[in-house]
C-alpha cells in the first residue's frame, strides 16, 4: 500500500496542479509565473495543514458512525516518505537567494523522485498491497471504453478551468492587493488539492489509514521534487517572505507528522499544529496586504 499510496495515486491526482503550472507559465507571463510557484508551493503546505485536519475528521466521523475503528493508525514504514520529503523540502528556497543553482538544485529534486519512486517499490509485502489493482481499476471506472471516455472528457475541462483559476487568482490579487504568489499558496490549492483530499477522507472514512496518509505524503513528495524541479526551472522562481513562511511551515507541520507516523499513529496534535500555522500564513498575508 505503501507504494500504491505514495507513487501512484499521486501520479493522476497532481494533474491538475500541473495544469495549473503550465497554462500560468504558458498564457499569463509573470504574473502566472508567481501563480505557477505559489502553486507549487502551497500543494504541499495545505496537504500538511488542511488536508490533514480534513482526514482526521473524516476518521472521527468514520467511528462515530460505526463504518471504522477509533484511532488513525498507519503503517510505520511511511515515515521513509515523510522523512524523504522533510529532508529535500528546504532545498526549495535555495535557487531564490542564490540563482545560479538553479539548475543543479532542480536536477537534484528530479533525481531524488526517481530514487525515492524505486525505493518505494521495493518495499511490498503489507496485506494492502495485494488490494492495489483492484483499488485502481474502481477508481478508474471499470471497462477501457468508459476510462477512455472519461479521459476524453476531463482533459479539455481541466484545461479550461485551469485557465480560468489562473486568471481569477491574478485579477483577485491585484483587486486587493495582495501579491500574487502570496494569494497563490492559499487560493490555488482550494481546488487543485480536492482529489487527493477527497480521495484519502473516503479513505479514512472507511478505515483505510495507510491509504489515505500515504497517498498524502506521495502528493507532498512529488510537491518537494518534481514540481519545485519544474518551477525552479520554468518561472522566474522569486520567493517573498509569505513564500518562505510557508516554506517553514509546511517544514514544521511536516516534522510534527513525521514523528506521529513513526510511532504508528496520527492524531491531535497534527490537527492543532496543522490549523495554527495554517491560520498563521493567512494572517500573514492579511497583515502584508
Amino acid at each position: 500500500s505503501s507504494f500504491l499510496g505514495s507513487v501512484v495515486s499521486p501520479l493522476f491526482t497532481s494533474t491538475p496542479e500541473l495544469a495549473v503550472l503550465l497554462i500560468s507559465v504558458l498564457l499569463y507571463g509573470r504574473e502566472g509565473g508567481e501563480v505557477g510557484a505559489g502553486t507549487v508551493l502551497g500543494e504541499p503546505f495545505m496537504i500538511k495543514t488542511m488536508a490533514i485536519v480534513l482526514v482526521l475528521l473524516a476518521a472521527a466521523a468514520g467511528s462515530a458512525l460505526g463504518a471504522r475503528g477509533r484511532g488513525v493508525s498507519v503503517d510505520r514504514e511511511l515515515w521513509v516518505p515523510y522523512a524523504f520529503f522533510t529532508i529535500l523540502y528546504p532545498l526549495v528556497v535555495l535557487p531564490a537567494a542564490l540563482p545560479a543553482s538553479r539548475i543543479p538544485v532542480a536536477a537534484t529534486l528530479a533525481a531524488s523522485y526517481i530514487a525515492y519512486a524505486y525505493a518505494m517499490s521495493r518495499r511490498r509485502g503489507s496485506p494492502l498491497e495485494a488490494e492495489g489493482p483492484a483499488i485502481l481499476e474502481r477508481a478508474l471506472g471499470g471497462s477501457r471504453a468508459a476510462i477512455a471516455l472519461q479521459l476524453a472528457a476531463s482533459v479539455p475541462l481541466l484545461l479550461v478551468g485551469s485557465r480560468a483559476l489562473v486568471g481569477s487568482t491574478v485579477d483577485l490579487s491585484r483587486a486587493l492587493g495582495i501579491p500574487t504568489i502570496s494569494l497563490s499558496i492559499i487560493l490555488v490549492p482550494l481546488a487543485t488539492a480536492l482529489p487527493e483530499t477527497l480521495s484519502s477522507m473516503i479513505w479514512a472514512f472507511r478505515g483505510r489509514d495507510t491509504l489515505a496518509v500515504g497517498a498524502l505524503v506521495g502528493e507532498a513528495v512529488m510537491f518537494s521534487t518534481v514540481y519545485p524541479a519544474l518551477g525552479i526551472l520554468l518561472t522566474d522562481w522569486a520567493l517573498n517572505a509569505a513564500a518562505m513562511f510557508s516554506v517553514a511551515a509546511t517544514e514544521l507541520a511536516s516534522t510534527v507528522i513525521l514523528w506521529q507516523v513513526r510511532s504508528g499513529r496520527l492524531g491531535p496534535i497534527s490537527a492543532a499544529v496543522g490549523l495554527a500555522l495554517y491560520a498563521a500564513y493567512a494572517l500573514v498575508v492579511g497583515i502584508a496586504a
